[in-house]
């Protein structure tokens, strides 16, 4: 964690960069390794459902499935003792409405799409995204799912909703998180703020996105031979 601080506290943006072109070599030596792959596959297969029969990708037609919800979650949790591994519970309780909710957050996503990058005014959007995932139980939002895997769902999808993981956020916000949308509020904020400092406010080819960000941050968190 004291290297992702220090990468947080960082002004040079070559270094954020540095540690984001690691991270998939980060993750392949980690417990998450068996457990991210499984989420490239989840990730690829939805991107394929929403191809029309000319090949685009249509968000209308973008959703995740409730196993799909399931790996997610588990490579949220893989390597955290500490917490429940199971996920049958989640995988039954979404069964019905899993395809509705993500479809529909997704489109609440997809709508940003450019703008925060260089305005906070988006922000009632992004959590109305966050909202649609996790406010609720079913039929109204994902069972088992808070603000923090609403955001690794969206942040699939969406380079600018950064995943409220435990080594960004605890860095960003607070050592102790109780993992409410009001944190992850502070949390994008802080993010939005901090590649506004390091690149700007437009959209540059050379600049990380808010997902980038993160996975720099969380690559520094865990890697040996820095």
């Amino acid at each position: 964690m004291r290297r992702c601080a220090a990468l947080w506290n960082c002004d040079d943006a070559s270094e954020w960069t540095r540690w984001e072109a690691k991270y998939d070599g980060v993750v392949s030596r980690h417990a998450c390794a068996k457990e991210a792959r499984d989420v490239a596959a989840v990730i690829a297969a939805a991107r394929e459902r929403a191809k029309d029969v000319d090949g685009e990708h249509h968000v209308s037609g973008l959703h995740l499935t409730s196993a799909e919800i399931v790996a997610f979650w588990k490579l949220k949790m893989a390597g955290n003792a500490k917490r429940p591994q199971g996920g049958d519970a989640m995988l039954s309780r979404n069964a019905k409405d899993a395809a509705r909710i993500t479809n529909a957050a997704f489109q609440i996503a997809a709508a940003l799409k450019d703008e925060v990058w260089h305005s906070l005014d988006q922000l009632d959007g992004l959590l109305r995204a966050v909202d649609a995932l996790s406010k609720g139980t079913p039929p109204d939002a994902l069972f088992q799912v808070g603000p923090a895997t609403a955001s690794m769902l969206l942040g699939a999808f969406y380079d600018y909703v950064p995943f409220f993981s435990d080594e960004a956020a605890k860095t960003v916000v607070s050592p102790s998180l109780k993992y409410t949308r009001k944190e992850y509020e502070t949390y994008f904020l802080a993010m939005v703020r901090r590649r506004i400092e390091l690149w700007g406010s437009g959209v540059d080819d050379g600049a990380l996105s808010l997902v980038g960000m993160e996975r720099a941050m969380w690559a520094a968190s865990y890697e040996r031979d820095a």
